[in-house]
């Protein structure tokens, strides 16, 4: 009994350590680009809605932004220009 405790312990420390290094990652990285891919799916019997933006950097590197909401979603258009600066976590247009 104490030794799966430990062990769950040790699994949760693992992904908040792993969920964490992914944020920081997200929030330190900076670049320009453009909108050049939108994704937006819908599923119909539980209505999660899965909102992708793909932006087309400056130095030819692709970036892909997750969002939650269909409104923000909407506020893009391919062709848009972003800006992502370090400290953010989401790009802004230009």
């Amino acid at each position: 009994m104490k030794s799966e405790l430990i062990i769950t312990i040790i699994f949760v420390a693992f992904i908040t350590v792993i969920f964490s290094y992914l944020a920081y990652r997200q929030k330190k990285s900076a670049w320009e680009g453009v909108l050049f891919k939108k994704r937006f799916r819908e599923d119909d019997e539980s209505g999660q809605i899965s909102c992708v933006l793909i932006y087309k950097c400056t130095d030819g590197k692709k970036h892909k932004i997750r969002i939650q909401s269909k409104a923000e979603f909407d506020k893009w258009q391919v062709g848009d220009k972003a800006v992502k600066k370090s400290g953010e976590y989401f790009p802004k247009k230009v």
